[in-house]
This record gives C-alpha cells, sequence and structure tokens, in this order.
C-alpha cells in the first residue's frame, strides 16, 4: 500500500520540495496528499514543482489532516505509494456521462481511491458507474474533499490543475483497505429526508432541517 507517510507543517514555501524529494524516494509509483485547509497552500506557486516529477502527484483539502494520531487544520500528510498507480480526473461530475478509457485499470489494478468534491454533483453517478464496471475484481476506497468555511473553494488538485466541483479516482495496483470504524452510535431514532437539493437536505420528517438537527443535538 504505502510504503512511506511524512508530515510536513506547510508553513514555509521552500518546505515542499524536501517534503515531496523525501516522499519520492525509494522508487515511489505516486504521491498521494491530504493538506489541511488553514495550510497557506499557493497552487499556483506549488504547481512548476509538481510538474518536475516523475511520478503522479495529486491530493485534497480538507477542514482537517490526521497524523500519528493527532488532528492537524495546518499541515499535510503525504503517502508515497509502493505500487503503480494512475490517475483519471473528472473534472466537472455534473457533465459526467458514465464513460471512462478503457486503459484506465489495468488487469494488475486491485484498489480504486476515489477522492471526490464534497458539494459536487453526481457522485452516486460516479460510484455506481465504477462499482458497475469494476465491482467483481476491485476494492473501493473514499472520501469527499473540501471545506467547511468556503464551499465553492477548489479543494483537489494534480500537477495540471485544481479545481472543485469534480473527482480524482486513483487505479492502484495493490490491495488497500480501512483500518478504523467511524465509532459513531445513533442518537435518535430513524428519520425521513423530506426534502432534498440534490445534495443538501433541506427538511427533515417535514420541519426544517436545522431545526431538526439542533433538536436533537441538544437533546443528546
Amino acid at each position: 500500500m504505502f510504503q512511506k507517510i511524512k508530515f510536513y507543517d506547510g508553513k514555509e514555501p521552500e518546505g515542499w520540495q524536501p517534503f515531496l524529494k523525501e516522499l519520492s524516494k525509494d522508487n515511489a509509483k505516486g504521491i498521494l496528499l491530504f493538506v489541511g485547509e488553514e495550510t497557506p497552500f499557493d497552487y499556483k506557486q506549488l504547481q512548476p514543482l509538481l510538474k518536475t516529477m516523475d511520478i503522479e502527484v495529486w491530493g485534497g483539502i480538507f477542514p482537517e489532516v490526521i497524523y500519528n494520531g493527532s488532528l492537524y487544520k495546518q499541515g499535510v500528510v503525504g503517502c508515497a505509494f509502493k505500487s503503480p498507480v494512475s490517475i483519471e480526473v473528472v473534472k466537472d461530475l455534473s457533465k459526467f456521462k458514465s464513460n471512462f478509457p478503457e486503459d484506465f485499470v489495468s488487469k494488475n489494478t486491485q484498489t480504486l481511491l476515489i477522492l471526490t468534491s464534497a458539494y459536487a454533483d453526481n457522485i452516486p453517478l460516479l460510484i455506481e458507474t465504477l462499482y458497475e464496471k469494476y465491482f467483481k475484481d476491485m476494492t473501493f476506497i473514499g472520501g469527499s474533499a473540501g471545506s467547511i468555511i468556503n464551499i465553492d473553494q477548489p479543494s483537489l488538485f494534480t500537477c495540471d490543475d485544481i479545481f472543485v466541483g469534480g473527482a480524482i479516482i486513483a487505479a492502484v495496483e495493490d490491495f488497500m483497505s480501512v483500518g478504523i470504524n467511524h465509532g459513531c452510535q445513533p442518537i435518535s431514532e430513524p428519520a425521513i429526508a423530506s426534502s432534498v437539493d440534490k445534495n443538501i437536505i433541506r427538511s427533515i420528517n417535514w420541519e426544517p432541517a436545522f431545526e431538526y438537527y439542533k433538536r436533537i443535538v441538544e437533546q443528546d
């Protein structure tokens, strides 16, 4: 899976070069970056460095990142892959038409690692398309990137671009799995999402969603 995982505080722009150089050592096949949203992340300044890399480098911006059991709003977690990896980018999921290049997944691909923009349209269609096409042979892992402060902030990036409203799918020639559980416990009875607007819940049990959430949380 990962041959190396490193943390960089992201405070100084000049720290990116040694950080990426260290991650790319030992014949790494790709680098995935998780960036905390309070990191002073200047993509335009970083892009020329990303373009010098001879392996795939991609990532997302998140409210917080986790490293060695600690949460960081500022900082970068870099994961270096030991097995070959290729990526496919969907920049605008609202225009997604359920098609992927035939050569995107190789016969040795074991895992599809999916990052989406948290507020993007058509995420279910993307997942369903991938599952219907590859479910017999693949492990699926993924999550959503994005800011809770500014939902329109670009949150996904490769060496070519930074964008919002899309997805990055990585085909990894290795088995990957999730080593944690969510740990959540129910705090209310089941409820009905009585009004939705795409991926936004407007009302629950026929009352405003915010008021419903507020009451349940305060009761708990």
